[in-house]
C-alpha cells in the first residue's frame, strides 16, 4: 500500500498502471510495503533511514558495470545479520571471509548468490540492481550529515544521461539530472542561476539547496523503497 499527501516538488509525471503520478505535487509521507516499515527508525514522529548498509544496497552492486569498490560491505553486513540471529551455512561462510586479510571477489559473489538461493531471492537483472542503486543513491542523499557527500554524490551520479529499458525510471533520473545542472552547472556564485531546467528552483538560495537535496532525494527514496512502484518499473519495461 503506498500512502500520499500532495504537496509541490519537481516537475514531471510518473504514468503508473491505471493513475498517474504528478512529481511537482507528490510528498510521500509513508510507505507500507509488507515488512519494509519494519526497518525504518521513527524519531519525533518522523521516519529515519540512515546509511548503513542493506541487502538492497548489495543487489545494487551486482549491476554488470558496477566496479565493486568495497568488498568488505558484503562481509560486514552479512555479520551483522548473523549476529542478529539469522542462520544460513553460506551467510555464515560470507561473514567468516571478513577474517581474511585479502578478499577474493568471486568467493564473495559466489556465496552472495547462494546465500540470495537460500532465502529464495531471484539474483536481480540489470535494470532492477540498477533500481537499488538508485535507491542507495537517494538514501544517502537523504541522510548522509556531510554536505560534501551530499554534492559528490549529486554530482558523481548524475554527471550523465542514462538510457533504461523502463520509461517511469527515465523520469526519475532525468529529473535528478536536471536537480544537478540547475544547481550546479547553472549556479554561479555572483550571479545566481544563469537559467533553470525547473522553474521553482529560482526561489531556492545556495544556502537552501543541500537542505532541498536531501528532503527530495527522501521522497525519492521512498519510492524506490516500494516493492510495488518497483515493479511497475520493471513492469513498464519494454
Amino acid at each position: 500500500m503506498l500512502v500520499l499527501i500532495w504537496g509541490r516538488y519537481g516537475g514531471i509525471t510518473l504514468l503508473a498502471g491505471k493513475f498517474s503520478i504528478l512529481w511537482e505535487d507528490l510528498v510521500i509521507i509513508r510507505l507500507s510495503c509488507g515488512n519494509v516499515s519494519s526497518r525504518f527508525i521513527a524519531i519525533q514522529g518522523q521516519i529515519v533511514v540512515g546509511n548503513s548498509t542493506d541487502l538492497k544496497d548489495l543487489l545494487a552492486k551486482t549491476r554488470p558495470d558496477f566496479t565493486i569498490q568495497n568488498l568488505r560491505d558484503f562481509t560486514d553486513w552479512a555479520e551483522q545479520r548473523v549476529l542478529a540471529g539469522e542462520y544460513s551455512d553460506n551467510l555464515l561462510i560470507l561473514a567468516s571471509l571478513g577474517l581474511d586479510k585479502d578478499l577474493v571477489r568471486e568467493e564473495v559473489q559466489t556465496y552472495f548468490a547462494a546465500y540470495l538461493k537460500d532465502i529464495g531471492k531471484p539474483y536481480p537483472d540489470s535494470l532492477e540492481a540498477t533500481v537499488y542503486y538508485f535507491r542507495r543513491c537517494f538514501k544517502i542523499l537523504a541522510w548522509s550529515e556531510d554536505e560534501n557527500v551530499v554534492w559528490g554524490t549529486l554530482i558523481d551520479t548524475f554527471d550523465r544521461w542514462y538510457e533504461f529499458d523502463s520509461p517511469m525510471l527515465s523520469r526519475v533520473v532525468n529529473y535528478w539530472n536536471g536537480v544537478r545542472s540547475d544547481f550546479v552547472d547553472c549556479f554561479d556564485e555572483e550571479y545566481g542561476y544563469l537559467h533553470v531546467m525547473f522553474p521553482r528552483h529560482f526561489d531556492i538560495p545556495r544556502q537552501k539547496q543541500c537542505d532541498y537535496i536531501r528532503e527530495t532525494a527522501k521522497r525519492f527514496f521512498w519510492l524506490l523503497e516500494c516493492e510495488y512502484t518497483c515493479s511497475l518499473i520493471l513492469k513498464n519495461s519494454s
